[in-house]
């Protein structure tokens, strides 16, 4: 009796996982109808989107941002988050860096304007803990000298494909190589999707 069981619990398990694996999980139903909005639409890239004060313009989040500027690292601004006087998040970026925010989690692009590639954090603006880290794929490496790189954020949905609660994380990237668009889940940070550009 004992073994029949355990012979039945072994087959419903068996049963589940094939269940399980024959259907794709959310992120990867998700990526692939991203996927075919990118193969579908036109590369555009807003210059008056690409910069920090359009990211002000957007910030929502429930504290303070300090920035500081120092001319002897002119080619730095320091972002520092506060609440109740108290700062919980600094981080290092530029006169082009941009940044959104939703439901109090901040979104940062990390990137240099004279480098290739493109990093995106995730932090709670309650906690100021970091949720997650994401370096893109952007275009393939390249050897160069003079390089010009610059990045656009937005936050969106696909209706009719993601559910209450999903939502993504946008880059769309100017380098001098190429362009791109990079799809990320909001929660997770994992890449969805990715359009390489060819080079104007």
């Amino acid at each position: 009796m004992i073994r029949r069981v355990l012979l039945l619990s072994i087959a419903m398990a068996a049963t589940l996982a094939a269940v399980a694996a024959a259907e794709p999980d959310r992120l990867t139903v998700r990526g692939e109808a991203w996927q075919k909005v990118l193969e579908r639409g036109a590369f555009q890239f807003s210059e008056a989107n690409a910069d920090v004060l359009y990211a002000l313009s957007q910030f929502g989040g429930k504290c303070q941002i300090h920035m500081v500027y120092d001319p002897a690292k002119w080619h730095q601004i320091t972002f520092k988050f506060v609440k109740d006087g108290k700062e919980f998040i600094e981080i290092v970026g530029h006169k082009n860096s941009v940044f959104r925010t939703d439901k109090n989690v901040l979104y940062f692009a990390h990137f240099g304007t004279s480098m290739q590639g493109c990093t995106v954090t995730a932090y709670d603006l309650d906690s100021g803990e970091k949720l997650w880290e994401t370096k893109l794929n952007a275009i393939p490496p390249a050897s160069h000298s003079g390089y010009s790189n610059y990045v656009t954020m937005g936050l969106g949905r696909l209706g009719g494909t993601e559910e209450e609660g999903e939502g993504v994380v946008s880059i769309t990237g100017r380098e001098s190589y190429g362009d791109y668009i990079e799809i990320l889940d909001r929660t997770t940070g994992k890449v969805l999707a990715h359009r390489v550009y060819p080079q104007r």
